[in-house]
């Protein structure tokens, strides 16, 4: 199987839309996590509540807009 590259550019215009995307519709829990990491010189292992807490609000971002896509009834 052949995978055609994606130009560096584009790669990063996308991983730079999502960041954006994912502080708009997070933005409180985004901004909880990149401060403890700034705060805690990257340690990951020590902003793992802030991190569960995004983790815990982009999941049901996106169940909740999976589910407005599929028109499934949320009651």
């Amino acid at each position: 199987m052949c995978y055609q590259r994606v130009p560096h550019h584009d790669l990063l215009d996308f991983v730079d839309y999502r960041i954006n995307e994912m502080n708009k519709v997070c933005g409180d829990a985004y901004k909880a996590h990149y401060e403890c990491l700034d705060n805690r010189n990257q340690q990951y292992k020590d902003c793992r509540p802030a991190e569960r807490g995004l983790n815990a609000c982009v999941l049901k971002k996106m169940v909740d807009t999976w589910l407005m896509w599929t028109d499934i009834d949320r009651d």
